[in-house]
């Protein structure tokens, strides 16, 4: 984390690599590595290298662009499903512990 102010310390920026979280860089790699797998699996090897780029081109621009409106996009990305995704009658809060739902009031 850095401070995104000289006046205003508290307020922090979180670490990104290319102008995105680790996180947010990763699932666009891998969106890359899906469409490259896919093409040479269909059989359009020839196309899988530029399909592959103007993926990644196409992720990483719309994504930096949801990372500059808000700069904990990515946490906001990954949290969300973590919640929903949990099984039975545990819930994840992004503040707190894992929680029984039925004890609640």
């Amino acid at each position: 984390m850095k401070a995104s102010s000289f006046v205003f310390t508290g307020v922090q920026k979180p670490l990104t690599l290319f102008g995105l979280p680790p996180k947010v860089m990763i699932l666009v790699i891998a969106g890359m590595g899906c469409t490259f797998g896919l093409m040479v699996g269909v059989g359009f090897a020839p196309l899988a290298i530029p399909t592959s780029l103007a993926v990644v081109i196409c992720l990483w621009t719309w994504l930096w662009r949801k990372n500059n409106q808000d700069c904990h996009f990515g946490n906001y990305l990954f949290s969300t499903p973590r919640f929903w995704a949990s099984r039975g009658k545990t819930a994840f809060f992004l503040a707190g512990r894992a929680t029984q739902l039925d004890r609640l009031p």
